[in-house]
């Protein structure tokens, strides 16, 4: 009996010992992953100020050229990523973290044409790569304000891109006189839309039309 209670006694101290390292990681885990979350929302921060720096660049390039609409969709763009790289921003601060870019970069018009095509591609980049890891990590760590930021910004961020993919296609093909001639930016979530598939109210965060800053 005696050697019986001992060996229950060894069995029930190794499942405690493996019940606590199993905590231990899981909670080191998480910490991980929300410090991850930390760099991965500065780091998309950082991103949305530059491209919101690069599409108003590209907006009075399309301007110089005579690409009027396309302008507009720059600008447009410049103010959508402006209010994603906010949105990033508060929730840093409920972290208690300050951002700030360390310089200015100086974006160069190299062409409507070239133009298009880099904004295509760091939307590809966005969406593609950027926002679905980040996305991973802030859901593994169960952090809502991030995973919402994050959710918002890679769904307006598939829009521009198909949006900068048709202005392409017409400079391709009728220098782009069939494109909408107005947008309109959600100040909430940075959602855009064009003239034909403006909502009512924000699917992504239900803010409703006359909130809709315009662009014309």
């Amino acid at each position: 009996m005696l050697r019986q209670a001992k060996t229950f006694i060894i069995i029930l101290a190794i499942v405690a010992v493996v019940v606590a390292m199993g905590n231990w990681w899981r909670e080191k885990r998480v910490k991980d992953l929300s410090i991850k979350t930390i760099e991965n929302l500065r780091t998309a921060w950082k991103q949305e100020k530059m491209d919101s720096i690069r599409y108003a660049v590209f907006a009075e390039g399309a301007w110089r050229e005579g690409y009027s609409r396309i302008a507009i969709l720059f600008a447009a763009n410049a103010k959508a990523d402006g209010v994603h790289a906010w949105n990033h921003q508060r929730v840093l601060e409920k972290f208690h973290i300050t951002v700030s870019l360390d310089s200015k970069s100086i974006f160069k018009n190299r062409g409507i044409r070239d133009n298009l095509c880099e904004a295509i591609r760091a939307e590809k980049y966005e969406v593609g790569s950027m926002y679905s890891d980040f996305l991973k990590t802030a859901n593994e760590a169960n952090i809502a304000p991030a995973i919402r930021t994050f959710t918002r910004a890679m769904d307006s961020e598939r829009k521009q891109r198909e949006l900068f993919q048709k202005a392409l296609d017409a400079v391709v093909a009728v220098n782009g006189g069939h494109l909408s001639t107005v947008y309109y930016v959600c100040p909430v979530c940075g959602n855009i839309f064009d003239r034909k598939d403006v909502e009512a109210n924000c699917s992504f965060c239900s803010t409703s039309k006359d909130k809709y800053i315009v662009y014309k």
